[in-house]
């Protein structure tokens, strides 16, 4: 079902907190007229603000997004590199999908896996299945957060770049949990995503 839905459609937002001259932050330059789309989703969006008139006028390419985030060296700083992510097996899969000039994604698991160690590294975190482990901790992030104390500090849920400081955020309250419980999680969870099995592929590929 992901790699159906990441091959046939394309990439809304991003939570990278990286910005161009003066600040100035963009989307993906997606057209609602012509690319397909989750119809739920997009209104969800545009709830929260999201203006795809002016995302298609102004909106980043995907493809010259993915050129620059490589060229920038951010992609292959690997071992130095933690991503911490939350419900996370579709947000690899866009960027796959990026760096690899829109090919659709492999049928095989094992394969994909492979791709995100390829362009990510071995410390890719996922908290939903991290929680897994934790006595206490479940749902959204939302929710998660909230059971650890963790506030949103800006902006609101479904924006992208606010999801992504509370899912940092949150991440690293969980390794500062009690009883070695943090160490744990670092060293037992790395290189597995939420939805994709619980088998560990970093170890055969």
């Amino acid at each position: 079902m992901m790699k159906t839905n990441v091959d046939q459609t394309h990439i809304i937002q991003l939570g990278l907190s990286l910005s161009a001259h003066l600040g100035i932050c963009r989307d993906f330059d997606v057209d609602c007229a012509q690319h397909l789309r989750n119809s739920v989703s997009i209104d969800v969006l545009k709830q929260q603000g999201i203006d795809f008139s002016d995302n298609k006028c102004t909106g980043i390419c995907s493809a010259d997004f993915a050129e620059e985030i490589e060229r920038s060296g951010l992609v292959e700083l690997l071992p130095c590199v933690t991503w911490a992510t939350f419900q996370s097996a579709y947000d690899f899969g866009y960027l796959i999908k990026m760096f690899t000039g829109n090919k659709e994604l492999p049928e095989d698991i094992k394969e994909f896996m492979g791709n995100v160690k390829t362009y990510f590294g071995p410390n890719v975190y996922d908290i939903k299945y991290m929680i897994k482990f934790c006595d206490g901790l479940f749902g959204g992030l939302n929710s998660v957060a909230a059971t650890l104390g963790v506030d949103r500090v800006a902006g609101s849920s479904h924006q992208a770049g606010s999801n992504s400081l509370l899912t940092l955020q949150t991440f690293v309250k969980m390794l500062k949990m009690e009883k070695n419980k943090g160490k744990e999680l670092w060293e037992e969870c790395g290189g597995v995503l939420f939805g994709l099995g619980s088998l560990n592929f970093w170890h055969h590929c």
